[in-house]
């Protein structure tokens, strides 16, 4: 029995001998194969730091998105064209209904110098309120003007 054993060992040892060969590689392929190890880190250094521009990049294209948007609500119904200008409120409300009775908007907004004006149209852009302006000047009243609102 020891001596099965004995054998059994001996069989062991002799068949891990195999482990401690040396690499099959030569040194040509070892070093193509840490250039190509460098290579890699080198293009995943280079893709993180585009990722990071990437990143950097949207960031200001939404804090731009916000700035436009906000800049939009700002300008919303800015260029107002007025057909009447008044000192006596009532007098406002008066010409106020008159103009809505013509189909128009006929809004009373409160203007400079403590003056009530009367509204023709209000527009988010200056041409479409210089289109209204002479549209006004033709129905309503030819000193029709525009007021930008601030």
């Amino acid at each position: 029995m020891r001596n099965l054993a004995f054998i059994l060992v001996l069989a062991l040892i002799t068949s891990s001998c195999n482990l401690f060969k040396k690499s099959a590689m030569t040194q040509e392929e070892i070093n193509a194969l840490v250039a190509k190890n460098q290579s890699l880190e080198q293009q995943v250094n280079a893709q993180q730091d585009l990722q990071g521009q990437l990143s950097a990049a949207n960031a200001q294209i939404q804090s731009l998105k916000t700035e436009l948007a906000e800049l939009q609500e700002a300008c919303k119904g800015r260029f107002m064209v007025i057909v009447g200008a008044f000192k006596v409120p009532s007098n406002a409300t008066d010409y106020s209904q008159t103009i809505k009775n013509a189909g128009y908007e006929g809004k009373i907004v409160p203007g400079p110098f403590g003056f009530d004006l009367v509204t023709y149209s209000t527009h988010e852009s200056l041409p479409e309120a210089l289109r209204a302006l002479s549209d006004a000047q033709v129905k309503v009243i030819d000193t029709a003007w525009i007021y930008i609102k601030n």
